[in-house]
Order: C-alpha cells, then structure tokens, then sequence
C-alpha cells in the first residue's frame, strides 16, 4: 500500500512495565445511538503513519482469511455502496453463485484457484441498485440505509440478508464470536469515524527477539468496510499475562479495489459492527 506522507508516530510498549490487560473497549467509541444519524461517506482525509514496536515475553495469535476471499471491486459510489457491492459480489460467486447479479459472470476457477469475474454492466447495475436502495447521496449512507437497502437488494433477487451485530459486551469491542462466524462463511460490514488502514504484511513478528513492527496509515472520517479475515494478536508479559490485546480485521479497505487490514482496538472509533450474510 502506497504510503502517501513521511510524517511517522512513534509508539513503543515494553511488557515489563505494563501491568494489567488492556482492553479493548477501552478505545474511543460513541455512546449508544450517537452513530444512528451519522452519514459514512469515504473517509478520507490522511493524518500519517502510525508506526509501532511493541515488545513483549510471548504473543499468541488467531489468524483466518476467507477462501476465496472478498473481491475488489470498485466503482465511483460512496463506500457503503462498495462495501455492499462487493459483499454481494462474494455471496453470488459462493454460496449462490450467479443469482444474485443479473448479467455478470461470478468468476471460475484456474488451476484450482478461484479468479473473479471482470467488472462489466452487470456488476455496474448492481452497484447503482445498491445506492438507490440504501438512499445514498453524494454524502454517504446511513447504518440503517445501508441495512434496508442490503436487504431490498437481495428480496429482490429472491433471497434473505441478515445483519447481526456481533458488538460485544462485558469489556470486549468485539464479541468473540466474530472468529467463529467468519470461519463458517459469513462475511461482517463495520462502520467507524477514524480509522487505520495497512498491508497485512507491515504487522511483522520477530519471536526470536521478542517484538511486533507494525505500520498504519491513519485517516479521520466515517467509513463504512467490508470484512472477510482476521489477526487477533494477545501479547503477554513475564508473568504470563495478557498486558495487549490487538484485534485487526482484514477488509476492502473503500479506496479503489484495495484490499487490506484495519486496527479496530487503537486509532479507531467502532461505531458498529454486523455480521452480513445472504442466503
């Protein structure tokens, strides 16, 4: 991912002089129906990177990725309507395969690798239902247009969307169940007001010496993102104590058909998050 700016946040953690878990629901987050009257637009506006070192004694991590995984599509919608396009695109070329676009092939497979199918004016119909049905302006989408109008779309072709919020309670940003669900084949949309994006390659680990690299670049606005994998990173310290707990979901990241990962646990306001499955 192109990093457009040399302006670097330096950001170090030592296990041996942290005590405690930190918490995710620590993290910035709106107070319960803040975000219901919030446009999610493409945010973009660039802050930086934000590079990190974060030592520790041991880390454990949960790693998974859709197969095959979400497709990059892109189109000159606001993001909610890419996030839904593309959500859309992955059930009809899966489980429902070339029932849920009319006039688009889903893709096939070569070399027993699955390769997507070529935009064209199936695809390009597809996306301007969505924005119809979510009524997006040149604004953005709200969490409830873009609830409604998911589900308009697929009623229309014969078929269910349901979106369940996978928020999570008792201390957690997520619930955990969010690994499980996304394992047996359901993708998640989440809706945040600043966030990172990244490759999934500048999270680095180095267990021989005992430290995590990590490079971000950093955005301020409402975004909307589809999510098909995940890295849930614990760190512990001597004592064998979780002292961090990182969650990063890996996303069509909205800018063109890029796919990445997100932090969802540091700079980044969750403001929702949904399971989002067709059937």
């Amino acid at each position: 991912m192109k990093k457009l700016f040399i302006t670097i946040l330096t950001l170090a953690f030592f296990a041996g002089g942290l005590a405690g878990v930190i918490s995710p629901a620590l993290q910035n987050a709106k107070a319960a129906g803040d975000e219901e009257d919030t446009v999610y637009a493409r945010g973009g506006t660039y802050v930086g990177l934000v590079t990190e070192t974060i030592n520790y004694y041991d880390r454990k991590e949960s790693f998974y990725m859709t197969d095959p995984e979400i497709p990059g599509y892109s189109t000159g919608y606001t993001c909610g309507i890419v996030a839904g396009g593309n959500i859309v695109a992955w059930y009809n070329g899966t489980s429902l395969y070339e029932l849920l676009i009319p006039n688009h092939t889903a893709g096939q497979y070569f070399w027993g690798e699955w390769l997507w199918g070529t935009a064209g004016s199936g695809m390009s119909a597809m996306f301007a239902s969505l924005n119809t049905d979510m009524g997006a302006t040149s604004l953005g989408v709200t969490i409830s247009g873009y609830r409604n109008g998911m589900g308009t779309y697929a009623t229309r072709q014969g078929y269910t969307f349901t979106s369940t919020s996978i928020m999570g309670t008792g201390g957690d940003l997520l619930d955990p169940s969010y690994m499980g669900a996304i394992k047996s084949g359901k993708l998640m949309t989440i809706f945040v007001d600043g966030f990172t994006i990244m490759d999934i390659g500048d999270l680095k680990t180095f267990k021989a010496s005992k430290y995590d690299t990590v490079i971000m670049e950093q955005y301020t606005g409402a975004h909307v993102m589809a999510i098909y994998g995940y890295r849930d990173v614990k760190y512990y310290d001597s004592n064998d104590d979780i002292f961090r707990h990182d969650i990063y979901l890996i996303c069509h990241t909205g800018f063109g058909g890029t796919l990445g990962m997100m932090r969802v646990t540091s700079h980044c306001t969750l403001d929702a998050a949904y399971l989002t499955y067709i059937t």
